[in-house]
């Protein structure tokens, strides 16, 4: 299931950083930035739909080790892409794995304890805001 609060957050820490790259690096203008950036959160939710489909078929665990492994791959390379074109498509597709990887780690989290399936999320909740904060 999608959560809807982390596809804020994690799209929102991203296109803090993002925003700046893309006017930095590309001297985007805001509007662009901001056309991006609303791009982003579509393809994040998008990723997140997919990825409750796919990960039956990869199994839990491998999916989100896998997922978030080359979430972090792709960002990473981002800054290297030679055009802004390249970089965007490169942002995109690390956007729609980091919704994989996001709805992966939710199902893995709900399945570790099935009769707590609200305490569970509940504690996640709060160690991923803690996390954010810091």
């Amino acid at each position: 299931m999608l959560n809807w609060k982390h596809v804020f957050d994690c799209c929102g820490v991203w296109s803090f950083f993002a925003a700046t790259f893309w006017r930095k690096n590309y001297s985007l203008s805001i509007e662009i930035v901001a056309l991006i950036t609303v791009a982003v959160v579509l393809v994040y939710a998008l990723g997140g739909f997919m990825g409750g489909r796919l990960i039956d078929k990869f199994g839990r665990k491998r999916f989100v080790v896998y997922s978030w492994f080359t979430r972090g791959v792709l960002i990473a390379a981002i800054v290297f892409m030679p055009d802004v074109y390249s970089a965007l498509f490169m942002s995109f597709v690390a956007t729609l794995i980091g919704g994989f990887a996001v709805t992966g780690s939710h199902n893995l989290i709900v399945e570790q304890v099935p009769k707590s399936r609200g305490t569970m999320m509940s504690i996640n909740g709060v160690f991923a805001s803690i996390g954010v904060t810091i």
